[in-house]
């Protein structure tokens, strides 16, 4: 594990570049433009050092948990 993978407590850092991070988070929303299960996935599986998404990331996690829907 490297000093970056610890600064996140759940999803694992993107490799892709910033345009095409950007790009395929824009894909990743709802057909309204809404953050949803995809978009939540997306950000899950591609996160940056220190975005502050931990919060989110596990309170979604709960849910989905609780609802019996894979995260």
């Amino acid at each position: 594990m490297t000093s970056l993978e610890t600064q996140i407590d759940i999803g694992t850092l993107t490799t892709l570049s910033d345009k095409q991070w950007r790009t395929d988070f824009l894909a990743s929303l709802d057909s309204d433009g809404g953050v949803g299960h995809n978009a939540m996935l997306f950000i899950r599986d591609n996160r940056y050092p220190d975005d502050n998404e931990d919060d989110k990331l596990l309170d979604y996690q709960e849910l989905c948990h609780s609802q019996n829907i894979p995260f």
